[in-house]
């Protein structure tokens, strides 16, 4: 059940919220026409975004939306479960109706809903649970599906999953079997198996899921806040099939695996839209496949909430309002560019202004702006549609990626006859995008006349809040750091581990920015060809804050670490440092004596007997549910 939120209750609820924020005085009426704004964008409630954006606390926002619907709030965040009433529900049933049960007392039982006047939802319930009178609650949207994830974890779908495979999935079945109908059908074993792996990568905010062939062993791999981690994997004989079940949904060519191919789809999960770009590689051990995951709900973050500094802030803000020159944004690929590049044209909407995106592929999709979906072979590269594009009257242009010369011509003349273009391009710094387009072959003045900024930017680990606790860095590492000119706060902060984050002291991530303001004094350094230090040292003279500096101040706030800042900079005078070690994390006596008892995967070839894949699967189920029972403590 798709609990989305209609825009009329969307817009009444939001109405009411308004109305008794600004009569008790706690937020302003402009703070509230700006959340509103960003509400109606989204169409996410008013006080997510309330929350979201840190105008208020999550529990005074909340408990004023529970005061319209004469519930009490509860605060999931906090909440010790009870197993026996969250049998009460089905793993099943708690994601299609997003609600979490809580407690049972005699014959009633008190659930915490996302929007307890949905009558729909406590109906489901009731007659799903028949002797239950259902209390409804309110709780947070995001606390409901963290707690059901930490909770539940998938444990009875992979359970039923793998009990059907034993069953059923055989190679001789699977051989026997029309191949074309096995991976066609959604609810065969093999499409279920991807449909399960790609839920878990989701609810595990993986960005990405690695499928490699190896010797004897398939490796399947998350990666989790940068991070690769490895998941037991299936039998390695199904290893063709996943492969091709997941080209099917792609659109690619299942009978061709002897060059690259690339594919994308979508698919829904936990009510959420995800995009996926599928890439796929031949090797000596069969083709490896490696999937990028886009949650559309991921790129609608405010520019304000972005982890751009209140200092920085303006400084972007005017790059936006500018009627005309060239705003570049550069970073490596996974850098967060395309999220940024969002959030900055969602702040340039307006319905006097007419905006045009070039990109490949279309990752998310925004009211009053024109997009275009680069298409190389039927000849619709960046360079033709923007020439095309030039002739479509624009005042902002979105230019995906600058990749080559042509383009960043059409660009720098895009900028120069009076549009305001927005477009990424891969160095190592703010002012490293200037030396890059002077490599395109742009002439220096050009380009001293085109633009206007360049934004930097790097992702980082957020310090997990269950763990989080100050620590003392080492004198001699203090000491060095101000020996190269880096000061450090008076106190940093680490993650010691917990289950929420894996052990790792991590939980999430955030960008760290450097903003380039092109001023008259550095459009001349830059006209005159002089280096990339020249440049750097005039733009701090400007007032431009360095990614270290940025990251810093963050790992002064504990919002990450210094070992994360360290990582992510780029100075020569640091580069030969050793990094801070990493807090020791003990491992868990259950979770080591869990891993050692994981047996290794056996190797299945397709002319197995029965009996050996039944052993086979025995194994990947043990593997599974040892792996889900470490997710669970």
């Amino acid at each position: 059940m798709n609990q989305d939120i209609s825009r009329p209750m969307l817009a009444q609820t939001n109405a009411e919220l308004a109305k008794r924020l600004i009569a008790k005085g706690l937020l302003t009426e402009e703070i509230i026409k700006k959340a509103l704004a960003i509400s109606a964008e989204t169409h996410e409630l008013l006080v997510e975004v309330i929350v979201n954006l840190e105008f208020l606390p999550k529990r005074t926002a909340y408990e004023e939306q529970a005061a319209i619907f004469s519930v009490p709030f509860v605060d999931l965040e906090a909440y010790i479960y009870n197993p026996a009433v969250v049998a009460l529900i089905d793993e099943k049933m708690v994601r299609e109706l997003e609600v979490f049960p809580l407690f049972s007392i005699g014959d009633s039982l008190t659930v915490a809903l996302t929007d307890p006047s949905d009558i729909t939802v406590i109906d489901c319930l009731t007659n799903a649970l028949g002797k239950f009178t259902i209390e409804p609650c309110l709780a947070a949207r995001r606390d409901i599906h963290e707690m059901i994830n930490r909770v539940y974890s998938g444990h009875e779908e992979f359970k039923e999953l793998l009990d059907q495979m034993g069953e059923d999935s055989v190679p001789g079945t699977l051989a026997v079997k029309s191949q074309e109908n096995v991976l066609q059908n959604s609810k065969s074993p093999v499409s279920r198996l991807v449909d399960m792996i790609l839920s878990q990568a989701v609810r595990d905010r993986a960005s990405d899921i690695h499928i490699d062939p190896g010797e004897g062993q398939l490796k399947v791999r998350f990666r989790i806040d940068g991070v690769l981690y490895d998941i037991p994997p299936p039998p390695q004989y199904l290893h063709p099939f996943i492969i091709s079940r997941i080209k099917v949904i792609s659109s690619m060519n299942i009978a061709e695996s002897r060059i690259p191919q690339d594919g994308h789809f979508q698919v829904t999960i936990d009510n959420r839209m995800v995009e996926a770009r599928v890439s796929s590689m031949p090797t000596t051990n069969g083709e490896n496949m490696a999937i990028r995951l886009f949650d559309t709900r991921s790129m609608t973050i405010p520019l304000e909430n972005m982890g751009i500094s209140d200092v920085l802030l303006p400084k972007v803000e005017k790059l936006i309002r500018r009627p005309h020159g060239m705003v570049v944004v550069t970073g490596p690929t996974g850098s967060g560019k395309s999220t940024t590049l969002y959030a900055m044209l969602s702040k340039a909407r307006s319905p006097e202004r007419n905006i045009i995106t070039i990109e490949d592929p279309v990752e998310r999709r925004l009211n009053m702006v024109t997009q275009v979906q680069v298409n190389e072979k039927a000849g619709l590269t960046f360079a033709s549609a923007l020439r095309n594009i030039l002739r479509q009257d624009p005042d902002v242009i979105m230019v995906g990626e600058i990749r080559d010369q042509e383009t960043a011509q059409l660009a720098v003349r895009a900028a120069l006859t009076g549009h305001l273009l927005f477009s990424t391009i891969h160095t190592n710094d703010a002012p490293g995008a200037v030396i890059r387009l002077i490599n395109m072959n742009i002439e220096a003045f050009l380009v001293s006349s085109s633009m206007v900024g360049a934004m930097a930017q790097r992702l980082v680990r957020c310090i997990c809040e269950e763990c989080k606790e100050p620590y003392a860095i080492a004198d001699r590492l203090r000491q060095r750091l101000m020996s190269a000119g880096i000061a450090l706060p008076p106190q940093l902060w680490h993650g010691k581990g917990c289950a929420k984050c894996r052990d790792t002291g991590y939980w999430g991530r955030i960008a760290v920015f450097e903003v380039m303001t092109v001023t008259p004094e550095l459009a001349e350094l830059i006209a005159a060809g002089v280096t990339t230090d020249a440049l750097r040292v005039q733009a701090h003279k400007d007032g431009m804050t360095s990614m270290l500096e940025d990251g810093i101040e963050k790992a002064g706030r504990g919002v990450t670490t210094l070992e994360e800042v360290l990582r992510i900079a780029v100075l020569e005078n640091i580069a030969d440092m050793p990094l801070p070690a990493a807090p020791h994390l003990d491992e868990k006596p259950e979770a080591k004596a869990a891993k050692e008892s994981l047996p290794a995967v056996a190797t299945a070839t397709t002319v197995a007997t029965a009996t050996s894949l039944s052993l086979d699967l025995d194994d990947y189920r043990k593997q599974m549910t040892s792996w889900l029972a470490q997710k669970k403590r």
